[in-house]
C-alpha cells in the first residue's frame, strides 16, 4: 500500500496540488467512505473514526460532503 501512496503522492506533487488541498481532499475521501460503510449514520461513523459527532457534523460541512445523495 505504501508504494501505491508514494505513487499517487508523486503525482500530485508533479500537478502542483498544495498541501492544503491534498488534505481536505484525502480527509473528504475517508469520511465518505467511512459514511457509506456505516449506512451515513454521523454517529456510529463518529465512533468508528474516533471522533466526537460534532467533529463530524463540522467537517462534513467544512469538506462540503452530501449524506447519501443528498
Amino acid at each position: 500500500m505504501r508504494e501505491q501512496l508514494e505513487k499517487l503522492f508523486e503525482e500530485m506533487l508533479d500537478n502542483s496540488i498544495s498541501l492544503h488541498d491534498f488534505i481536505n481532499l484525502m480527509e473528504s475521501i475517508y469520511i465518505e467512505k467511512a459514511l457509506e460503510k456505516n449506512n451515513f449514520n454521523i454517529v456510529q461513523t463518529a465512533k468508528k473514526l474516533k471522533i466526537h459527532r460534532n467533529t463530524l457534523s463540522n467537517k462534513i460541512k467544512k469538506l462540503d460532503i452530501k449524506l447519501n445523495g443528498k
